[in-house]
């Protein structure tokens, strides 16, 4: 930077800083177009660094300087290097660390001459002669080796008259570029020549990050070859001397720790990164692993040079740069990805703003956090110039390291992530030579990936390069092929309209659209459009009269049976009660046979049925009555003293209807297909429930379908059992469809327990059942060894991968349906079938006339893979709700893709897969979000499942516990289990903040009358319930030692910490993770490595395991692979 200053200067040009703004002055009358282009693209560089030096710079204006330390044995570390350190006492970490490079000599080039001028390098820059050990006080230092006796010579191949030249020259590399470099030994550079022809040679180096960035290596080939062409042509060479060396550097930057400067941005940083930060959620694969690894893939597109040119333009013309308007362009692309407002990204800054760095090697770069809000409702040119001022304004501050900023937040490690960003955003600097087009648009190659994702940009030439880094188990490969498709969309959209509102931009393809609406969504099915539910029954009944249609205990009626008895009451509701068409009657019933007479008996006198559950409150029952109208209420003997809620005609069906009284062929009404079938409350915001009106058109198409659907030929029966509340439309399936299909409803009484019920049920010969996730985890404390159920429709809950298996072992052959659906959407209108215990539980894809929309918070199509939030429209939409008509308009709202038509907001998130499945994501306001992270509690009951066969149910739960959201896990067991193992189970599979703090043990999951789990009911957590270590005192002398070690780093006092609880729990960072192993080799005169601490994380463990519990014998210390436990530092380091 102060070499680009000083050609400013020198050109007679005066920069200065104007309401944070930068201003040029010239005494010239034109100023050179080069000088000025220079400018231009390194504006927002130069305005940080006046900003923050306070302005005004001319040629005559003094700097800041780095004075030589005083030689020594060995000299500090920097930040960087300390941190990269720790990082590297794992193998596996220090190798994803090399920096392998080769480039391609053409010419008549002197080996010797070439080994000679790297040696003058090496001797140049004593980084490149450093090597990392303990002083005599076990504290880790860099010691320069003096270069006479430093150990180091380029190799040499000849690989003129080998056919397969490039393919040894490939393993070479790929062989070397993943050998580990020894940081004690050194060195840490290692360099080779391969020639190919007589003129073609490939010049490959690696060398490690410790001493090294991505600067460096154009340092580095740059004095190579300025000392060879010295030595060629017997010149001087023409290299400045170096004022400074790296540890001159390092020094200079922990003395303005200890003075204090760096005070105002330790600040700056605590006050904007302040409060829970946000995390990109970007859509990544299901089984995202717990523990980072390197493994990574990088696909390379480009922008074409028309493009490249007007977004140039448009951001020349908005007074900024391309990075700037590259970085609000990526903000609005995770916020398209997200719906996430508020962003940080993560970019890389060089470290050398002083003249004396231009052109030093060594480990300067630095990472800073750049925290953007996006507001959709604002235009792109709005966003651009908010993130031009925020980046401008943390630039200013880059020179802060990053693991101080992070050391400052007090955040918890996560070794599942970075702690600040999981996305990295650069601009490199721009090159001349352009792209050609006749590349593949998007190319890949494998590659270390540090980060979740890196975004890294180049202007070459006149086209913009685009690269993205990712790592292969968070992020699907077709993902980021789609994210960059979709960032070139944008970009070409706001070039179009950059005033547009960002709700309003669109980063899909027409090609993307039509897959979305009309690819994923079924072509409408032709079915008989003046048809009803009872042209079904009588269909089947002219087919199978005397066959059996009911069945409760020891009654039974055949179809034949079943349509008189239904007609008779038909007939009496009509007579006695002067029930007409679309006049609503209530069904306040326990489950008998009367349950389905009642029903058909009402539908053929053209009523509605409203059911009421007997077990909800007086006050809410009076709610349904008065909302509906009610003039009759059909319920039973049992009941007649407990309804003083209503006081309309009651008809006690069990004893007051006689039905010989009656005709048992009455002509039942006829009904349009728009005429309301049921009304069937569900809860309410406001506290009172609200009436969904289904009308028959969409009962018929639900019936319709899902008996082609579910019944096949190949099942022994389509029987159903009736044991679900008529309150829950989950009921429907099992209510109408065996009477549609030939087979029976069996219903069973309400006076069982569900437990019981559901053993005979899986216990008798009834091939069909349509129950919840929640029956299912009853099922699995019966202990049933088989069942014949042959279909299961599981609906009403999120389903599971180990509900499958317990249905898997009753049944293997079972058909296992996982049916989506609100109940304004009739039951259910997605479905998945799944094939295998293992697979991913979708919910699959939409049923017959039914068209699936999922939407952005603006009501734009989101791409495939991307979280929105789930729409319905199609034809079994209900008809609204009951004198709701603000909620119905407000839920019920126009559908934009299709005119004339609604569609329904459900509050659910899904998004779509590639094979037009959708996988549910959960409730929109149920969402939890614990101190920033998204957490799907459906993961964290998955991985129980695993845990113990004794433990058969599991629920995990948002509780609030002194002001605070925490994760409750409630298990049922007849054994006990000790709750700290429970713990341990889930800290080695989960990420840190997903595991339970609480944990309470019950005795049985408490359901709600819909079969749905009760939430309400579960019992409040107790400060027992929390998972303390109970306190351990040490025992022998070593563990005092260790205790009075950590306390004393901690500044904690030494009766805090017990010998089992874990360092990391306590407080442990990178800090003073290396003082603590400094300060236990010195008093124990051993050479523990960092690593140890990973494997033994508390007093008693590493006590035991290096000094024994002799407190005499000495552990031999071999390294060992454990990079999970030590990846949760790589959230510490920058590449």
């Amino acid at each position: 930077m102060i070499q680009l200053l000083k050609k400013i200067s020198e050109n007679n040009i005066y920069l200065d800083v104007i309401d944070n703004e930068l201003k040029l002055f010239s005494e010239n009358e034109s100023i050179d177009a080069a000088v000025l282009q220079e400018i231009k693209s390194n504006k927002e560089a130069i305005l940080a660094y006046l900003i923050e030096n306070k302005g005004f710079f001319t040629q005559g204006d003094t700097v800041k300087t780095i004075s030589n330390v005083a030689v020594a044995e060995h000299y500090e570390l920097s930040n960087a290097q300390k941190r990269l350190w720790i990082l590297c006492q794992n193998d596996n970490v220090s190798i994803s660390y090399n920096i392998p490079k080769k480039f391609v000599l053409k010419g008549d080039y002197n080996v010797d001459k070439l080994r000679k001028a790297i040696r003058s390098v090496i001797d140049r820059h004593e980084i490149l002669r450093t090597v990392f050990k303990d002083d005599e006080n076990f504290e880790v230092k860099q010691w320069i080796v003096k270069s006479d006796d430093f150990k180091f010579d380029m190799e040499y191949y000849n690989f003129c008259d080998d056919e397969d030249q490039n393919q040894k020259v490939a393993q070479y590399i790929n062989s070397d570029s993943e050998k580990i470099f020894d940081l004690e030994k050194g060195p840490l550079i290692r360099a080779s020549l391969f020639q190919l022809e007589k003129e073609h040679f490939v010049f490959y180096y690696n060398i490690h990050h410790i001493i090294s960035d991505a600067q460096s290596m154009e340092v580095l080939i740059n004095d190579v070859l300025n000392f060879y062409n010295s030595y060629v042509e017997e010149t001087n060479n023409s290299l400045p001397d170096l004022k400074v060396q790296y540890k001159d550097y390092a020094f200079w930057m922990n003395e303005k720790f200890q003075n204090d400067e760096f005070e105002g941005h330790k600040k700056f940083w605590e006050n904007i990164l302040a409060g829970d930060l946000p995390y990109l959620e970007f859509p990544n694969l299901p089984n995202k692993s717990k523990f980072k690894n390197f493994k990574g893939y990088s696909y390379s597109s480009y922008l074409s040079p028309e493009l490249s040119t007007q977004f140039i333009q448009l951001c020349s013309q908005e007074g900024a740069t391309l990075y700037m308007g590259l970085l609000a362009l990526w903000n609005i692309l995770c916020y398209k990805y997200t719906a996430q407002k508020d962003i940080i990204l993560g970019t890389t800054v060089s470290g050398r703003e002083l003249l004396e760095l231009e052109n030093q090697i060594g480990f300067y770069v630095n990472t800073i956090p750049l925290k953007n809000t996006v507001n959709p409702e604002l235009s792109f040119l709005e966003l651009f110039h908010s993130v031009k001022e925020s980046s401008l304004t943390a630039l200013t501050f880059q020179e802060y390291p990053f693991d101080k900023i992070v050391e400052g937040l007090n955040l918890k490690f996560d070794i599942n992530r970075n702690p600040l960003f999981d996305i990295i955003f650069e601009l490199k600097d721009a090159v001349p030579e352009g792209l050609s087009t006749a590349d593949n648009r998007i190319s890949g190659a494998e590659v270390n990936s540090k980060f979740d994702m890196e975004a890294v940009f180049q202007l070459r030439g006149n086209s913009l390069h685009m690269n993205i880094n990712f790592n292969v188990n968070v992020y699907e490969d077709e993902m980021i092929k789609r994210l960059i498709n979709h960032f070139e969309q944008l970009i070409a959209e706001v070039i179009a309209a950059p005033f547009k509102k960002i709700s309003e931009i669109n980063y899909l393809s027409d090609t993307e659209k039509a897959e979305l609406l009309l690819d994923f969504n079924p072509v409408a099915v032709s079915y008989p459009k003046d048809q009803t539910f009872l042209d079904l029954f009588e269909e089947q009944l002219s087919k199978t009269p005397d066959a059996v249609a009911l069945v409760y205990e020891e009654l039974s009626f055949t179809y034949k049976e079943l349509n008189e008895r239904s007609n008779q009451l038909a007939d009496s509701l009509q007579q006695d009660y002067a029930i007409k068409k679309g006049d609503p009657v209530g069904v306040l019933l326990s489950r008998t046979e009367w349950v389905m007479i009642s029903i058909l008996g009402i539908l053929k006198a053209g009523g509605v049925y409203v059911p009421i559950e007997p077990q909800l409150p007086n006050h809410r029952k009076a709610f349904v009555a008065e909302d509906t109208g009610l003039n009759l209420l059909i319920t039973e003997t049992f009941y007649l003293f407990d309804i003083d809620f209503y006081n309309k005609d009651v008809l006690a069906v069990d004893v007051e209807f006689e039905p010989l009284n009656y005709n048992k062929d009455f002509k039942r009404v006829a009904l349009d297909t728009q005429d309301l079938a049921y009304i069937i409350y569900t809860s309410g915001s406001t506290g009172n429930p609200k009436g969904v009106m289904i009308n028959h058109e969409s009962l018929f198409n639900y019936l319709f379908w899902s008996r082609s659907r579910y019944l096949d030929n190949d099942l022994a029966n389509t029987n159903f059992g009736l044991f679900t509340s008529l309150s829950f439309d989950l009921t429907i399936t099992s209510l109408f469809l065996p009477i549609i299909s030939g087979g029976s409803l069996n219903v069973f009484n309400s006076s069982e327990n569900i437990s019981d019920v559901l053993r005979t049920y899986f216990e008798s010969d009834i091939s069909c059942v349509k129950l919840t996730p929640a029956h299912i985890s009853v099922l699995e404390s019966l202990g049933l060894a088989s069942s014949k159920v042959e279909v299961a429709i599981v609906g009403g809950e999120a389903l599971g991968n180990n509900h499958v298996a317990i249905l898997r072992r009753l049944n293997p052959s079972m058909k296992i349906y996982n049916e989506y659906g609100p109940t304004e959407a009739t039951v259910g209108c997605i479905v998945y079938e799944i094939k295998a215990e293992e697979d991913p539980i979708l919910i699959g894809t939409p049923i017959s006339n039914f068209e699936i929309y999922i939407l952005d918070p603006a009501l734009e199509l989101v791409g495939v893979g991307i979280v929105g939030e789930i729409y319905i429209s199609g034809t079994g939409l209900s008809a609204g709700y009951l004198n709701r008509a603000e909620l119905t308009a407000e839920k019920f709202i126009a559908n934009p893709f299709k005119a004339g038509e609604r569609m329904y907001k459900t509050g659910d998130l899904a998004r779509w897969l590639s094979d037009g499945n959708i996988d549910y994501k959960g409730r929109e306001d149920d969402q939890v979000k614990i101190k920033g992270y998204r957490i799907e509690l459906g993961e964290i009951e998955s991985v129980m499942a695993g845990f113990s066969q004794d433990i058969t149910q599991t629920v995990v739960k948002v509780n609030v516990y002194n002001d605070e959201k925490v994760l409750a896990l409630y298990y049922v067991s007849e054994i006990e289990k000790d709750k700290s193992e429970i713990r341990e189970y889930l800290k080695a599979r989960l990420p840190e903040f997903m595991v339970p703090g609480y944990y309470i043990k019950i005795e049985r999951i408490p359901l709600s009358v819909n079969g749905k789990i009760d939430f309400k009911a579960f019992p409040d957590i107790k400060s027992e319930d929390l998972i303390k270590k109970v306190y351990e005192a040490p025992r022998n002398e070593s563990e005092q030692k260790i205790i009075k070690i950590i306390s004393n780093v901690l500044n904690c006092k030494e009766t805090e910490i017990g010998i089992y609880d874990n360092f990391f729990d306590l407080g442990m960072n990178s800090i003073n993770l290396v003082n603590t192993v400094s300060l236990i080799n010195s008093e124990f005169q051993i050479n523990l490595k960092v690593s140890v601490l990973f494997e033994y994380p508390n007093v008693y463990e590493l006590s035991n395991n290096f000094r024994g519990e002799n407190e005499t014998e000495e552990t031999d210390y071999n390294d060992e692979n454990i990079s999970e436990e030590i990846d949760d530092f790589l959230s510490l380091i920058e590449d």
